[in-house]
């Protein structure tokens, strides 16, 4: 026989879960009308999660954002990056690593993918610099400094599809 505190566990669940598919819904309503808001990563170049447009767009150091048509073989490709360096940064690209701020950013040798020649540089104007942590993110590091206007939208991380897991195995054990 189920325990009282077994049955308020599942209906809890029940009522966080419903919660929060009625506010995918009315996302989905918003981004109906007012435009895209909420971005899906999959790929292990950052948190994989849900994330959201921020209201304000105005762009810091680690902030996440969404490029749309920075890489030219693939213009449709979205990618989710953080921003790294402004203009007038300095980085260097030595054999495997890119070095901005003093921070290393290690570069995969993989002659698949473009590659910045060796050197010093300065972010230009009009540009962003893009990296990830991960070392095979496709990102500055093999494509140099992103055009600003290629910046689509700055979104914050809402939750990781890990936290989810997480918490859905709490509110209904067994369910793998």
């Amino acid at each position: 026989m189920e325990s009282m505190r077994e049955r308020w566990k599942k209906q809890y669940g029940k009522i966080i879960v419903l919660s929060i598919l009625s506010i995918l819904f009315f996302l989905g309503i918003y981004a109906a009308f007012f435009g895209k808001i909420i971005y899906s990563n999959t790929t292990h170049s950052d948190t994989k999660g849900l994330y959201i447009r921020t209201f304000d767009q105005h762009l810091s150091y680690g902030d996440h954002v969404v490029l749309s048509g920075a890489y030219a073989p693939r213009p449709q490709l979205k990618l989710l990056k953080r921003v790294m360096g402004f203009p007038g940064d300095r980085f260097t690209v030595t054999g495997d690593t890119l070095w901005i701020r003093g921070i290393p950013y290690p570069i995969m040798d993989d002659p698949r993918i473009p590659h910045l020649k060796l050197g010093d540089y300065i972010v230009p104007e009009g540009t962003v610099m893009c990296l990830n942590p991960a070392p095979d993110s496709f990102d500055s590091r093999y494509l140099g400094p992103l055009p600003i206007n290629k910046v689509e939208d700055r979104v914050a991380l809402v939750f990781s599809y890990e936290e989810i897991g997480s918490f859905l195995d709490v509110i209904f054990p067994g369910r793998s």
